[in-house]
Order: C-alpha cells, then structure tokens, then sequence
C-alpha cells in the first residue's frame, strides 16, 4: 500500500482510542447510573411529599375552617340618606370630542341612566365642535347628524373646528347654554370632560354634608365648587369673532395673581 503510513492509525500512551461517533461502554453506564440516581431521588421526594400531605389531613380534619370573604363595610351615613332639601338641580355641559362616539355612550348608560330623579333632576348637553373639512370629516359629521337625531343631546359648534387650539371656545360656548336659564331653575351648572366618571347620586347626598355649616345658596348667591389654582396671565380679547384661522389665538399680559378651576369637573 503506497503510501504505507497515509491509513494506518496513529497508537496513544493508553492504547487505541475509541471511535468518536461509537460511545465507549464506560460512558455507557455511566449516563445509566446518573439517570437511575435521578429517578429515585424524584420518587423518593414525591413519597414523602405525599406521606406529609397525607398525615396533615387526617390531624386536621374536619378543624380545617373554609376561608370566606370579609363583609364589606356598610356605607357611609350620609350615603344611606336622601338628599337633604330635596333633589339636587344641574344643568350639566361635557365637553366632548367629535369622534367621541363611544365615550358619550358609555356616559349616557354609567352616568345619565337610572339616577332616581329623589336624587337628582338635571338636563345635560354634549358639546361637540365641527369636524375637519375633507371625506372623514363629512363621514364624522353625517354619523353626528344621527347620533343627536336618536338622543337628541349634542350640541354642535359648526362654526368652532374641533382642534385644541378652539378647546376654550367649546367651554365658553357651555357657559352661554347654562346662562340663557333662569338661575331659579337649578342649584348648580356643572361642566366635566368626557373621560369623567360621577355618581350623581351620590353626589347629591355628600354635597349637604361637605357645605354643613358653610351657608351656602347657591341660586341666591355666586358658588364655585371645584379644584382651584392659580395664575397670572391675562388674556386680551385680539382675535376677532369669526376668525377663520384655527391657531390664532389672543395676546396675553402677565398681571396679578388670580384663583380659576382646574380640572376634570367643577359646579358653578
């Protein structure tokens, strides 16, 4: 054979090593042994696990105690008592978007539906600006049309565009609806965003209790309840109305410190 050493196999110090694609039968029994080693202890753990489980049954028995809930706790007196005086009276504005389909739903079944009229008597508006020119804007218009043909309670700003820059304009325009009313009809004009959740109900039984002693008549005299901050710019009327351009937006000066709601909601 030419040449003689090119397929002989190479001797090493301990004899000839094994094939590395052929398992020595060492390495054989030594995996077996690992695995069995594995198996026994698993059993054995399971056994005892079970023996325990087992042993603390039988001590306990029937002393085990089932676990229930706790009660809840009963509700506050002012919540179990109807209003005192008489139902509440509001007039409430929320502000909404025009694409806010679902959220005036969701505030007309959680909040408008089944108020026990003992409680609160109130009249609400969605105000509701006008939608971007172009084919979305005429679809988000027409489905308004019918949203406020079925409920009959969107008050739509045609002539304000539904942008940020026109959010303030929405909430005026809120102020002049409660305002056209006689103050003699209703105790407070409450306004609220349309992410706003309230029971009315219930606050129309905490309201006595917040103002106890506190004298307030609120269709005799001014009343702000609401979460208030303060500031010192003043804005100066320099747009005129009717403008056409949506992100003008008037001049304002710095000038003394003054106190104005902030927030979700606030009754006046």
């Amino acid at each position: 054979m030419y040449p003689p050493s090119q397929y002989a196999r190479l001797p090493t110090e301990d004899g000839e090593a094994p094939s590395p694609s052929v398992p020595s039968k060492s390495r054989l029994v030594l995996f077996n042994h690992s695995l069995l080693r594995t198996m026994v202890i698993s059993f054995g753990v399971f056994l005892i696990v079970l023996v325990f489980d087992t042993l603390a049954r039988n001590a306990l028995g029937s002393a085990l105690i089932p676990w229930s809930p706790s009660p809840p706790p009963p509700p506050p007196l002012w919540l179990q008592d109807n209003p005192a005086g008489g139902p509440l009276v509001l007039n409430i504005a929320v502000i909404s978007r025009v694409d806010g389909f679902d959220r005036r739903k969701d505030m007309r079944d959680a909040i408008f539906e089944g108020v026990r009229p003992s409680d609160v008597k109130f009249e609400y508006r969605f105000f509701v600006c006008a939608p971007q020119e172009g084919p979305e804007g005429e679809k988000l218009h027409s489905r308004l049309l019918e949203e406020n043909k079925y409920y009959n309670d969107v008050m739509i700003l045609d002539n304000i565009p539904d942008i940020p820059e026109r959010i303030s304009e929405k909430r005026y325009m809120a102020f002049k609806w409660a305002g056209a009313m006689s103050k003699n009809d209703y105790d407070y004009f409450f306004t609220l965003d349309s992410d706003t959740f309230v029971r009315l109900g219930a606050l129309a039984r905490r309201l006595p209790v917040f103002l106890t002693g506190k004298n307030i008549k609120p269709r005799e005299q001014p009343v702000l309840i609401g979460r208030m901050s303060v500031h010192w710019v003043h804005l100066l009327n320099t747009i005129p109305d009717g403008n056409k351009d949506p992100v003008d937006e008037d001049e304002y000066i710095r000038g003394p410190w003054y106190s104005y709601p902030m927030g979700i909601s606030y009754m006046i």
